[in-house]
């Protein structure tokens, strides 16, 4: 991080907006450097007036966590709509959840549904989940399994787990026709390898009742150090019974 930070310091004298943006990086999480929130905030800055995305949605991410302090969503608002428009799609994710919220701006799914759509787009997988969710529940759009099973597939093929998980779900259900057990296993699989902490507890169930080979305690038992309330009860009920 010391040699980083020696590269950049140059580069950033001469206004380089990319080594500002490593710079208010590194600062901003006391890398090489102890940590300067003021430092961060400046770097960060002068390489978002002059158009850096990465720097914006990092000033917005700040603005709309409060840094210890109270939040700005309506700064954050303005820090992501700046990298949005210049096609990012981390930035519209980032509006979309606010829109959704309503905080710091009007609330309406239907402009959080167009941003997740402008993100998922563009490869990006945290928009295709949450186009997944906005088609599942009917959020700013008619609700509808089969295109929330499209958005979580996109997703879950870049490794989201909680895309997987609810993937899994709708194979498990009959929303798609009859219930694919081979499918919800796999995809339930994969969200537990991903880490997604429900995904534990629902893959021992499946192996409990026999759709999945191994052992369900020892699924509940990844899931509770995970720290997955219902994984960590039903390790408890399998230890209790000797199961």
């Amino acid at each position: 991080y010391a040699k980083s930070r020696s590269l950049a310091e140059p580069m950033a004298k001469k206004n380089d907006p990319a080594a500002n943006h490593l710079l208010g990086y590194l600062y901003e999480k006391g890398l090489g450097v102890h940590a300067d929130i003021g430092a961060a905030l400046a770097h960060y800055g002068d390489a978002a007036i002059v158009g850096n995305a990465d720097a914006q949605l990092a000033l917005g991410v700040l603005a709309f966590e409060g840094d210890g302090v109270y939040p700005d969503y309506e700064r954050a608002a303005g820090w992501f709509r700046l990298a949005a428009a210049q096609g990012d799609p981390r930035a519209d994710v980032r509006l979309g959840l606010l829109y959704a919220e309503g905080l710091g701006v009007a609330q309406s799914r239907v402009a959080a549904a167009h941003h997740f759509a402008k993100a998922a787009g563009k490869g990006d997988a945290d928009g295709a989940f949450w186009l997944g969710l906005s088609w599942l529940n009917g959020d700013g759009l008619p609700q509808s399994y089969q295109k929330a099973a499209t958005n979580f597939e996109r997703a879950a093929g870049q490794g989201h787990g909680e895309a997987a998980y609810h993937l899994a779900l709708i194979y498990e259900s009959p929303v798609l026709g009859a219930p694919d057990t081979d499918k919800a296993v796999s995809h339930m699989r994969a969200a537990a390898e991903a880490g997604f902490p429900a995904a534990f507890a629902a893959m021992g169930l499946m192996v409990h009742r026999g759709d999945a080979g191994g052992l369900a305690a020892d699924w509940f038992e990844k899931g509770a150090h995970a720290g997955d309330a219902q994984s960590a009860f039903l390790y408890a009920v399998a230890l209790s019974e000797g199961d």
